[in-house]
């Protein structure tokens, strides 16, 4: 992940298309997807319509460290650097949304909540007690992969309130941890080893309750 945000600093670090860059939807930040000069673009966000600085700090917290927890758990997702106490870069991800391929009203279907991707977005919302998954909030990538995006709703809640996502019903049908989850004990525990390994960042910004 330290080697994608360095990338990621040196594609941001580019000059800026004059003109090129357009906004993109987003209802709690100004979302701006930027053009660069010889390089990929990248997705700008700054969390100015927050209620208050400190809770725009907060989603930039959350999706600084967000990020690294879908990265823990295999999933894909964008990589994250903070570019201010309110702003975040990240890099721009090809393909669709799940508005984009669902009809409304934007349903997930069971064939995503039941696909690999799929799982690991609904365990990874519980982990982060993830307050805004929607249809807008993931995507389906070029090779049908699918990604998650936006964590800036996250940490907010308690963690099984992170079950209202669609795709967390696997493991947390109505809000409580199911049975038996469908993931093998060998799998669970390098996930569980890779999120133990964030404490220091989550510690770093101040944030160590939310690594509980």
């Amino acid at each position: 992940y330290q080697a994608r945000q360095a990338d990621l600093r040196e594609a941001a670090a580019r000059p800026v298309l004059e003109g090129k860059s357009r906004r993109l939807q987003g209802q709690s930040a100004y979302v701006t997807r930027v053009e660069h000069e010889g390089g990929p673009p990248t997705v700008a966000k700054e969390y100015i319509r927050a209620d208050t600085p400190a809770s725009g700090k907060r989603a930039a917290d959350a999706e600084e460290l967000g990020a690294q927890v879908d990265d823990a758990v295999g999933l894909r997702a964008p990589t994250v650097i903070r570019t201010g106490p309110r702003s975040i870069e990240e890099n721009f991800l090809e393909g669709q949304s799940g508005e984009e391929i669902l009809p409304w009203p934007y349903t997930v279907t069971d064939e995503l909540i039941g696909s690999d991707d799929g799982r690991l977005i609904g365990l990874s919302d519980i982990l982060v007690g993830e307050s805004d998954r929607n249809a807008g909030n993931f995507i389906r990538l070029e090779d049908g992969r699918l990604a998650s995006i936006d964590r800036g709703g996250a940490f907010q809640t308690p963690k099984l309130v992170g079950a209202k996502s669609p795709f967390a019903q696997t493991f947390a049908p109505e809000g409580k941890w199911a049975k038996s989850i469908d993931i093998a004990p060998a799998d669970l525990a390098v996930i569980r080893a890779r999120l133990e390994a964030l404490r220091p960042e989550f510690e770093r910004l101040g944030r160590a309750t939310w690594h509980r």
